[in-house]
């Protein structure tokens, strides 16, 4: 009976340990993702003053202007769709 006590604390004692540490991953994880977060959005809003970087998402102003749709619009659809890929992957 001894035994069987002992190997329970220890079981208790490794799966307490495991625990702790995915907690601890998954939250540098989650804090990691928010200060990715505010730094694209930070990239984004430079977007805004110069429109013509979007070259660097190989897209011109005058493909955005030919589809009709205008900057702010599709920088706020880029910040919108970031940010739900980054809480997906943070919490997924």
């Amino acid at each position: 009976m001894d035994i069987f006590v002992d190997f329970t604390k220890i079981s208790l004692m490794v799966f307490g340990f495991i625990y702790v540490i995915r907690k601890f991953n998954h939250e540098r994880l989650r804090a990691s993702s928010h200060e990715n977060l505010k730094a694209l959005i930070a990239i984004y809003d430079r977007l805004h003053d110069e429109p013509d970087r979007l070259v660097c998402y190989g897209i011109s102003v005058q493909e955005l202007n030919e589809k009709g749709i205008d900057v702010d619009s599709f920088i706020h659809l880029l910040k919108d769709i970031t940010a739900g890929q980054l809480f997906y992957d943070t919490y997924s």
